[in-house]
């Protein structure tokens, strides 16, 4: 019986800091973590670039994170609100070839 309630204790623990934040969750820390804004394309190239064939869960997930920064624009990076950096996200995109090439748009 007290394994049953502490098993039903937990999953209800566990869902809650899941479902309770709306982000995504990152079971090697079991923290909720607030997703980064960044360029789809520019990550997209970046994982393709540096995942290989039988990684390890834990490398897959180092590659993912560096690759959300790396595609975040510099002049973004410095942003503390959320909410300011999606918007900056935003007009990087929209932003011409030579600012998001070589300007304060471009990314590492």
């Amino acid at each position: 019986m007290k394994t049953a309630i502490g098993l039903f204790v937990w999953q209800v623990l566990f869902t809650l800091s899941i479902n309770a934040s709306g982000a995504e969750f990152d079971p090697s820390t079991a923290v909720p973590v607030i997703p980064i804004p960044y360029d789809e394309s520019v990550y997209s190239e970046c994982i393709l670039k540096n995942t290989k064939a039988n990684m390890t869960p834990y490398a897959e997930m180092q590659i993912t994170a560096a690759c959300k920064i790396k595609a975040t624009p510099e002049k973004c990076r410095g942003s503390s609100n959320i909410y300011d950096l999606q918007k900056c996200v935003d007009e990087c995109k929209s932003a011409g070839l030579w600012s998001r090439k070589f300007g304060e748009c471009s990314t590492d």
